[in-house]
């Protein structure tokens, strides 16, 4: 079994990867403080001037 502590891009590869390797009985927890997984790397929306704006994060 893992725990995972943040659900950025790597801890979402790292779980991904321990699923993978260990089979699909291993468990994984992933915690993270944020409502919504992917860190930095997420889309952000923006309305500017009745216009969407769309930018994409990074690390």
């Amino acid at each position: 079994d893992l725990v995972v502590i943040g659900a950025g891009l790597s801890g979402l590869a790292a779980a991904f990867e321990f699923r993978r390797r260990a089979g699909r009985d291993a468990r994984v927890l992933i915690l993270d403080n944020h409502d919504d997984f992917g860190g930095h790397a997420r889309r952000n929306e923006f309305s500017v001037d009745g216009k969407l704006l769309i930018g994409y994060g990074g690390s």
